[in-house]
């Protein structure tokens, strides 16, 4: 019995190492087949928004550089994320606009490989960084698509720099803490935001007159319930602004009306670019 178990104990690791030979060829060529696919389809590739170095350019704004990454041709299309994120706050857009559009996504002065700089902090300052890469990448008016504080900057470069400016799309920014809701200013209150707090800590970025200055089609979004931008306060800012106009999402907070939001990308953003 035991010299026949044996056999038999032999006989079946055989097997098995034959059957595990055949698994790994099996899943070598199966997993070579969807590398191949892969490299040749987009959808497959997870791709690293923010860090990528073979898209990623530098754009030099006073004593700062400012980093970008660039995808796609034809018309530029600017993106500038909100506070406390990165340019990867838009991978939803980036895949679907590079298909048709030069695609700029800038990482705001001191947000991951943009450098910091010396000046004191400001969204004048920050829209200056964008009219520099702007500037950097061409000659051509671009849209700008800005969510918080990156539509806080769009209102800045397209009234003081109105002629490098298409279209823009502000997404859930007010002009500065006049505009915040009371949940919103008790968040800002109690909120670390160490060397970020001279910019955030701005009133009013902008004056409602200087708004009246901005020549482009302007696409205002936000929600109903947004802690950050009052109703009234974001009416006002479209009563000053001329060809615009004002979405009010239903049942929407601050976050929900966001580059992560894909609904509002194929409902309004896309329609508006075109």
């Amino acid at each position: 019995m035991k010299k026949y178990s044996k056999r038999i104990g032999f006989s079946r690791i055989f097997k098995t190492i034959k059957s595990l030979n055949k698994f790994i060829v099996s899943f070598f060529c199966s997993s070579q087949f969807l590398f191949i696919s892969c490299t040749n389809n987009s959808h497959c590739q997870e791709m690293n928004y923010g860090i990528n170095d073979n898209n990623g350019r530098y754009a030099k704004s006073g004593d700062a550089k400012i980093y970008y990454e660039v995808y796609g041709e034809g018309k530029p299309v600017v993106l500038l994320h909100g506070g406390y994120s990165y340019i990867d706050q838009y991978k939803q857009y980036i895949p679907v606009l590079s298909k048709k559009y030069k695609v700029i996504a800038i990482a705001s002065r001191g947000y991951g490989k943009s450098e910091i700089g010396t000046q004191k902090f400001s969204y004048s300052l920050l829209a200056d960084d964008v009219k520099a890469v702007i500037e950097k990448e061409g000659k051509d008016k671009a849209a700008i698509i800005g969510f918080s504080d990156g539509a806080m900057i769009t209102y800045i470069v397209a009234s003081k720099y109105p002629d490098i400016v298409g279209k823009v799309i502000a997404m859930s920014g007010p002009l500065g803490t006049c505009g915040y809701s009371k949940e919103g200013l008790h968040w800002f209150e109690t909120c670390n935001s160490s060397g970020f707090e001279q910019y955030r800590s701005e009133t009013s970025i902008l004056s409602f007159d200087s708004l009246k200055k901005i020549k482009c089609p302007f696409l205002l979004m936000v929600g109903d319930r947004d802690e950050f931008c009052r109703l009234d306060h974001m009416k006002e800012i479209k009563s000053n602004i001329p060809n615009s106009e004002l979405i009010i999402i239903p049942n929407s907070s601050h976050v929900n009306v966001s580059p992560r939001n894909k609904e509002l990308f194929e409902r309004y953003v896309l329609k508006f670019l075109d």
